[in-house]
């Protein structure tokens, strides 16, 4: 019960001491802020593994300057994967369009045809066209 009568006290008294007490000036001193470093903090959008680093802690460098470079590993697989998919979508709508214009083959498209050296794309057209013929 003191313990809270102390605290009422306190807070009480407090709050009359700020309500009362006229402030006359503030206390005015010259100041200068620095920053500590120019260090800057880099950060790739997405995120990634770093495949090599070019420039190291305290290095000056210049806009331009190679400081990291990504590794590309995954962004090349998810690119093949795509490409396999859309080859894959593109004979078959190249054995479709021949079959709904009762053509006696599947018409290759230009964009395949460049690359018919590729034994995926050899195996695609294959078995696009045993199902044309079937």
């Amino acid at each position: 019960l003191l313990g809270l009568a102390i605290t009422f006290l306190l807070i009480f008294g407090g709050g009359l001491w700020l309500g009362l007490t006229k402030i006359a000036g503030a206390v005015i001193a010259p100041a200068t802020v620095v920053v500590e470093s120019n260090i800057k903090k880099v950060q790739h959008q997405t995120g990634g593994t770093v495949g090599g680093i070019f420039a190291k802690d305290g290095d000056h460098v210049q806009a331009g300057d190679v400081l990291v470079r990504l590794d590309n590993t995954l962004t090349r697989a998810n690119l093949q994967i795509i490409s396999e998919d859309l080859n894959r979508a593109t004979i078959r709508l190249a054995r479709l369009e021949a079959e709904r214009q009762g053509l006696p083959e599947i018409q290759i498209p230009p964009s395949l045809r460049v690359k018919m050296g590729d034994p995926q794309l050899a195996t695609l057209i294959s078995g696009e066209r045993a199902v044309f013929e079937s």
